[in-house]
């Protein structure tokens, strides 16, 4: 199985720059398939985690908006560790460990990529 990414960024102002923006992944390992999008806004906090599709008999937990509410204005990698920040769902240990790091494969893609500029990275 691929891993997949897409990100879809609008630039400009207003009110479009103060919602999250939806970025999606496909998260694998050997038997799991998760698709799931999260907002990050502009100053990098995350909105919803969604489930977009889960196609496995096992594990579909993740799917609870309890769960899923864990994700919700976190900021930054340091916030998404599953069993420290993110609770573990018990028969759904892959799929809660998987999620969570595609959520933080995003993160990291937005703050080297969209993030908030420094004067040392400017320069």
């Amino acid at each position: 199985m691929r891993n997949t990414f897409g990100i879809q960024v609008r630039p400009g102002g207003g009110e479009v720059a103060r919602r999250p923006e939806p970025a999606c992944r496909k998260q694998g390992a050997e038997h799991i398939a998760v698709q799931h999008a999260a907002g990050i806004d502009a100053t990098g906090h995350l909105g919803p985690l969604e489930v977009l599709a889960y196609r496995e008999s096992h594990g579909g937990e993740i799917r609870n908006e309890a769960w899923r509410r864990q994700f919700a204005g976190r900021e930054g990698l340091g916030q998404l560790r599953v069993r420290a920040d993110i609770k573990n769902i018990a028969g759904a240990t892959l799929s809660c460990e998987h999620v969570t790091e595609g959520v933080r494969w995003l993160v990291a893609l937005w703050q080297v990529a969209l993030g908030p500029r420094t004067a040392a990275s400017a320069a």
